[in-house]
């Protein structure tokens, strides 16, 4: 998961051992993947935490729940997370919103564009599911602080 998000939204990324585990043998691992802009002291706009799940350990079926997440410092580093999930084949189009955004001049044009499949990129092989709708830091919702070049 963790390399996903490095090499498609070009993410900054850390993967940890799973020390809140109750027991000693547990060698799982938790990703966490920053996004948005980083500040000068490595602190991200929004950050994500994926566990490891144990042997035996089922994750739930996807429910169709997602998540808006906002990517890079600017609008070139939006196209290019667009242009890295087009190439990871993973745009997906959520047939409950208005925005069917399969190319980038449309998501330039809506300022987001959506996934759902986080894939092993050596296989191809769909690693979880969880609908991510993927907006560039100039985005009117965009909740930190606003460049001087979006106002």
């Amino acid at each position: 998961i963790a390399l996903f998000y490095e090499k498609v939204l070009e993410a900054t990324t850390s993967v940890l051992p799973n020390v809140s585990s109750s027991t000693t043998t547990d060698e799982s691992q938790i990703a966490i993947v920053a996004l948005g802009k980083i500040s000068p002291q490595g602190r991200a706009d929004q950050s994500l935490i994926f566990r490891e799940v144990a042997p035996g350990e089922t994750i739930p079926d996807y429910d169709g729940h997602h998540i808006a997440l906002y990517v890079g410092q600017d609008a070139s580093d939006f196209e290019d997370a667009f242009r890295n999930c087009d190439t990871a084949g993973v745009i997906w189009v959520n047939p409950r919103f208005s925005d069917k955004v399969t190319t980038l001049p449309l998501a330039k044009e809506v300022q987001q564009f959506r996934f759902k499949d986080i894939i092993d990129l050596n296989t191809g092989a769909v690693v979880y599911e969880l609908e991510h709708e993927v907006r560039s830091v100039e985005h009117e919702s965009f909740p930190g602080p606003r460049s001087e070049a979006a106002d």
